[in-house]
């Protein structure tokens, strides 16, 4: 909605050097906000172990306590390193969404303020 407002609404003198700092900056920010938008969603590399037939090969002779506890490490291991993409993921996400915030209310500052003075 305040995209629309700017794009629709008059402006009396778009030379104007603090309209055009307003406009400027929420337009850089939601830009930036777009590219981590993007690097965010773009599908990152997951492991997806253990190999059932490396297992199977390594393990076959094995006892099954040693086989449960290999199995058990490998596991954890996957999860933490998927943790790992996910948290890095999360956080680009987030703060995807405050430049976002903060873009729209830039531009809302321009719109309802800036121009209101000029």
């Amino acid at each position: 909605m305040v995209i629309a407002l700017a794009l629709s609404g008059p402006i009396t003198d778009p030379l104007d050097p603090l309209n055009m700092l307003f406009g400027y900056i929420a337009i850089a920010v939601l830009v930036a906000s777009l590219i981590v938008l993007i690097v965010c969603l773009t599908p990152k590399a997951r492991r997806i172990d253990p190999d059932v037939t490396k297992l199977f090969d390594n393990l076959w002779d094995k006892s099954l306590d040693y086989a449960q506890e290999n199995i058990a490490a490998a596991l954890r291991n996957v999860w933490e390193t998927n943790k790992k993409v996910h948290d890095k993921k999360a956080t680009l996400f987030e703060l995807a969404l405050w430049l976002t915030l903060a873009g729209l209310v830039i531009l809302a500052l321009d719109i309802l303020v800036i121009r209101a003075i000029i």
